[in-house]
């Protein structure tokens, strides 16, 4: 009999505690604004139930890991005034809208970057040992960069430039790419291996995209040429940076 009384005082006692938590979170709703409150959590809820998973300790932890370990990649430009079809500016030109593409397609993979969109020579000529300088100290600033991009556009021979065309079909529609051409420094060999990774998943996925690799580039960065400056048009090397974007993720994933 005492074992019956205390389960049914055990029952009683939960069932009281249901209701006064009802009834607190009632008054809270009604004189406290609780539902404002609380209507951020009721809609992370309901997606985590529709999408059938909830997040995991181990995932929380990987993406706080991700934003401790800093940029991934760094985007610089030696000749940041280059434009395409008009002659170069004195600030930022096309080619840097370029390089915001490739920053944002980097940024929907989860791929950490630093854009240095800012002019960094006084002169056309200092302008690759600047990049050089400026990549040591990246280097130095952020030790998880895995790769630090010098983006250009070429300026190609007449004769040239139709090989820095592309077409390509995309979702049931032919869209028109500026062909990308990789620089490599003659003593990286890192470098080089990232490269050829770049181009073997690019040969997989967009054929041609890539026009070749040379060791010509300057110290310590990837060189890439985005498309011929009269060849080319501003919105085909945006369209062919956030495929680059695209396939750096992947290699760097």
């Amino acid at each position: 009999m005492r074992l019956l009384k205390k389960e049914k005082g055990s029952a009683t006692g939960a069932l009281m505690t249901i209701l006064l938590l009802v009834g607190f979170l009632t008054l809270g709703v009604k004189y406290f604004n609780f539902d404002e409150a609380l209507a951020p959590f009721a809609r992370k809820w309901e997606s985590w139930l529709e999408s059938g998973s909830l997040p995991t300790a181990g995932k929380l932890r990987s993406k706080a890991k991700g934003k401790e370990e800093g940029p991934q990649v760094a985007i610089l430009y030696a000749h940041p005034g280059q434009c395409y079809g008009k002659p170069d500016l004195e600030g930022a030109g096309e080619i840097v809208e370029g390089g915001a593409e490739l920053a944002r397609a980097l940024e929907e993979k989860g791929i950490g970057f630093r854009h240095e969109p800012q002019v960094h020579a006084v002169s056309y000529s200092e302008a690759e040992a600047a990049i050089g300088g400026i990549a040591e100290e990246l280097k130095r600033q952020y030790p998880s960069l895995k790769v630090i991009l010098d983006l250009h556009r070429d300026a190609a021979p007449e004769g040239l430039r139709p090989t820095y065309k592309l077409a390509v079909a995309k979702d049931g529609a032919q869209k028109q790419l500026a062909r990308v051409q990789l620089l490599l420094p003659p003593d990286q060999s890192e470098l080089g291996l990232m490269a050829g990774k770049i181009w073997s998943r690019a040969e997989e996925e967009y054929p041609g995209l890539i026009r070749g690799m040379l060791r010509t580039g300057g110290p310590q960065v990837l060189t890439v040429m985005m498309g011929d400056w009269q060849a080319n048009t501003l919105e085909q090397a945006k369209a062919s940076a956030s495929l680059l974007g695209d396939l750096l993720a992947q290699v760097l994933d």
